[in-house]
């Protein structure tokens, strides 16, 4: 509880060895004291924390983990994730993220902005830049809906009945 923390941290208080990191931030030295299985921390963690002050990466399978320089690591994941594990237009493809990889590749839940169609459709290699924040593809977009609408109701049997 937090009463217990602060007991701790007072009684802590004489014990602790401070120094100045070379951003003139005091630091615990990296050997924490230990008290009863506990670490004496610096901090209550008990008090709110801007997360938004963190800087972190979110590292791919394939890049290298021994990085030990990033101060948020995402280890485990609950539930699915909207654009990484159901169909998704492939301008917002996790895996492939489109600001950082070449628009042509795809995930194997990634479909066709303009065409709604799964990627690659027939024409892959223009369509793979389109993304909803562009308004000539928007547009596109719109023509491609009615036109398969125009298509479905022209190919579409409408019964007739005669009454005498």
């Amino acid at each position: 509880t937090e009463d217990n923390w602060r007991r701790h941290q007072q009684e802590a208080e004489g014990k602790k060895q401070w120094r100045e990191d070379d951003d003139g931030s005091t630091l615990l030295k990296k050997n924490m004291d230990m008290m009863e299985d506990c670490f004496i921390l610096d901090f209550n963690p008990f008090d709110s924390m801007n997360i938004a002050k963190l800087s972190f990466t979110i590292q791919d399978a394939h890049d290298d983990a021994d990085d030990d320089d990033d101060d948020l690591t995402v280890v485990a994941e609950k539930g699915k994730v909207a654009c990484r594990d159901y169909p998704h237009s492939r301008h917002l493809c996790l895996r492939f993220p489109f600001d950082k990889t070449p628009h042509e590749k795809h995930c194997y839940l990634c479909y066709c902005y303009v065409c709604d169609s799964v990627a690659p459709c027939e024409f892959w290699t223009i369509h793979s830049h389109a993304s909803e924040h562009v308004e000539d593809w928007k547009s596109q977009r719109e023509l491609m809906r009615l036109k398969i609408r125009r298509s479905n109701w022209s190919n579409s049997s409408v019964p007739v009945s005669f009454t005498e």
